[in-house]
């Protein structure tokens, strides 16, 4: 695919340039350079600081503004070089992915009896109304270690569960939710906003015997199974994910 583009000059003149995609910019009048990013690298691009950076890892910025990624993959826009070069960084640890320790979670409150389904809207099953959800949905106490949720730290929770649809809390607040379709629930504990002394709750909708819901293969046979209401937490796991930081 090609961009054109018109540069400009003295007395209404000018010269139509085509500019291919790609990381090599396009040199306008010898002094300006502009760059058209492919689809696949706009995806990954992070404009911080006036420096462009691309990465497909998760990019944040310490309290001296340098970048702390997720992944060791990341490469920055030099104008001195005119193309992009892979940012220095440095691994905590030995850049691994991270020790995992099983979290306890203990049931605070069982779940309510659920109906087969909850109305359909324009031919689909409904999903349940957070009113219901709230009445319904089964509590469990999730009881973070206190890594996880260290001031630096950049932790991942692991839930495999099963039910209709599940809701994370901090605090008394939604932090994400998500319908069951047999896969693992991954939760970025930053993300989600915990902190020291947060209250970290999951809420769990059971999946009615005999829901008209659409699930994967997989689930649809757990489902199935069941021999009444599918509830089920089981396992959950935090992860500290280790960062790459830039050297100064």
């Amino acid at each position: 695919m090609r961009r054109g583009g018109r540069a400009g000059g003295g007395g209404g003149r000018g010269a139509v340039l085509a500019a291919e995609p790609g990381r090599a910019p396009l040199r306008l009048l010898d002094r300006l350079d502009v760059l058209v990013l492919t689809p696949r690298d706009a995806a990954t691009a992070w404009v911080c600081d006036g420096r462009l950076l691309l990465s497909a890892a998760d990019l944040r910025w310490g309290a001296d503004r340098r970048v702390v990624a997720s992944g060791p993959d990341v490469y920055v826009y030099d104008p001195a070089l005119r193309a992009f070069r892979r940012l220095a960084l440095r691994p905590d640890g030995d850049g691994g992915a991270g020790e995992a320790e099983d979290v306890e979670v203990r049931l605070v409150r069982a779940a309510g009896e659920v109906p087969a389904q909850y109305g359909r809207r324009d031919g689909r099953p409904s999903a349940p109304s957070p009113e219901v959800f709230d009445e319904l949905a089964a509590v469990y106490e999730v009881a973070l270690p206190a890594w996880a949720v260290a001031p630096d730290a950049d932790a991942l929770l692991h839930i495999d569960w099963a039910g209709d649809v599940a809701e994370l809390r901090v605090d008394g607040r939604a932090a994400t939710d998500r319908f069951w379709d047999g896969s693992r629930w991954v939760v970025s504990l930053r993300d989600a906003g915990c902190a020291p002394g947060s209250a970290v709750t999951l809420h769990v909708l059971p999946l009615a015997a005999g829901s008209p819901v659409h699930l994967p293969a997989d689930a649809r046979r757990r489902a199935d199974a069941a021999t009444g209401p599918l509830l089920a937490v089981d396992r959950v796991l935090a992860q500290w994910r280790r960062a790459w930081r830039e050297v100064a």
